[in-house]
Order: C-alpha cells, then sequence, then structure tokens
C-alpha cells in the first residue's frame, strides 16, 4: 500500500516528460515549416580590363562607359589627363582651360554611372561604339611626336544615355591621345595601390571631344540632343 503515491507520482512525471517531448517536437515541426528567406546577393563588377596596347587603353574608355564603371576610368587616366571640349562648345566654359582635368572627369563620370546629383538621375543604361578598327597614328602634338612613347587614334562615336525619365543621343568623333607607362604621369591613387611606370602599360592623357547631336532616325524615343562635354558637365 505505501508504494501506491510513489508509483502514481513516477506515472505522473512519466506523461509529463512525455507531453513536454511532444510540445517541443510540435514546436520544431512547426520551425522546419517556416519558409527560409534568403538575402538576395549583387553581382560581383565585371574585372577592369589591362590596357597593355595603344589601342587597348581607348577600349578600356569604351569598356568603362558601357560597363559603368568608375574604377576602369580610373585605371586609364593618367595623373594629367584632360578631356578637352570643342572649341566652340559652350558647356567647355564651366572648366579653366576649356577642359575637364582627371578629378572632374571621375566626378562627372560618378555621378552619371551611379550616383546622379540633385538635379539629374543616374544613367541606366550606356552604350558607347567605337569604330571596329582602331589605328594608331603618329602623336601630332608638338614634343610628342616620339611614337615609341606617344601616339593618337581618331574614332567614331556614337552616344546613348538612358535615365529613368530621359534620354541622350549622341555621335561624332573622337581622338585620344595615348602615353606609355614608363613616360605616363602616375596618379597617386594608382601609385599607392601599387603601380608603377611600366612599359608595357598604356594610358590616356587626352580625349578631344566631336561629338554632337543624333544622326535623323537614330533615338527609338525623344532624347535630348547634346555633346559629350555637355553631358560631363550636366553631371559635374
Amino acid at each position: 500500500m505505501r508504494r501506491g503515491p510513489r508509483v502514481g507520482a513516477m506515472a505522473a512525471l512519466a506523461i509529463g516528460c512525455a507531453s513536454a517531448v511532444l510540445f517541443a517536437v510540435a514546436i520544431g515541426g512547426c520551425s522546419k515549416r517556416r519558409p527560409h528567406k534568403s538575402v538576395p546577393t549583387q553581382p560581383a563588377p565585371p574585372a577592369v580590363p589591362l590596357a597593355t596596347t595603344p589601342e587597348e587603353a581607348v577600349r578600356l574608355i569604351e569598356w568603362s562607359w558601357n560597363n559603368r564603371s568608375v574604377p576602369g576610368l580610373r585605371t586609364v587616366l593618367s595623373n594629367d589627363f584632360a578631356f578637352g571640349c570643342a572649341p566652340a562648345d559652350t558647356a567647355g566654359n564651366h572648366y579653366p582651360g576649356h577642359a575637364l582635368m582627371r578629378a572632374d572627369e571621375l566626378t562627372s563620370a560618378q555621378h552619371l554611372f551611379v550616383d546622379g546629383t540633385v538635379s539629374e538621375l543616374p544613367a541606366s543604361h550606356i552604350t558607347v561604339t567605337f569604330d571596329p578598327n582602331l589605328v594608331p597614328v603618329q602623336d601630332g602634338r608638338p614634343g610628342k611626336q616620339d611614337m615609341t612613347y606617344h601616339l593618337e587614334i581618331v574614332t567614331s562615336i556614337v552616344v546613348a544615355i538612358d535615365t529613368d525619365i530621359e534620354a541622350f543621343r549622341l555621335t561624332g568623333s573622337a581622338r585620344f591621345h595615348v602615353v606609355r607607362g614608363d613616360s605616363a604621369i602616375i596618379p597617386a591613387d594608382l601609385a599607392a595601390a601599387g603601380v608603377i611606370p611600366d612599359a608595357h602599360r598604356w594610358y590616356v592623357d587626352l580625349w578631344e571631344d566631336e561629338s554632337g547631336g543624333p544622326r535623323p532616325g537614330l533615338a527609338a524615343m525623344p532624347a535630348r540632343s547634346a555633346t559629350l562635354c555637355q553631358v560631363m558637365a550636366l553631371y559635374r
């Protein structure tokens, strides 16, 4: 008779433990049915090509615009780089010497490619097309006619820039002056990253703009007619 209360207590304990296990399993089962929310990952930016020839230096300009890559431009513009607006282009009046320096070019590119400005949205799509064949010739600038170190490339240029609310369409030509890496002035930011004068690398030190409005029928939708200098000044 003395065993009765003890047996009853043990039975109650067993039932309580079993209930706790069943409750834990039930909770665990519910948690397994909760949908798993994955965090979307951003695709890695494309690797910046290395400009080992004069043609590749100009192609890197084209590639940087098409990929909206400020790092691409940063790696190919020498420290003394200038973007020369056409003499008759009044947009060049925003800059001393009628030209954008390297810092100006990179700032406008950052605003156009990525950030936008207070008044302008960043580009959602850019297409820049140069000639399929780029032919280096002697640099026509005085003091830079040694073809070992200096060359120039003239190409046609077709540009389409779209934002979420407007579009720019322009065509024309561009003259690029390129310099071999062991004669180029290496920018401080590249030097800090370990870049040194290198005969197997080329830079652009002058981009002369001769772009203008679109050819008739080029734009698929209403577009602003502008020069490339005007676009860069708009995003300065």
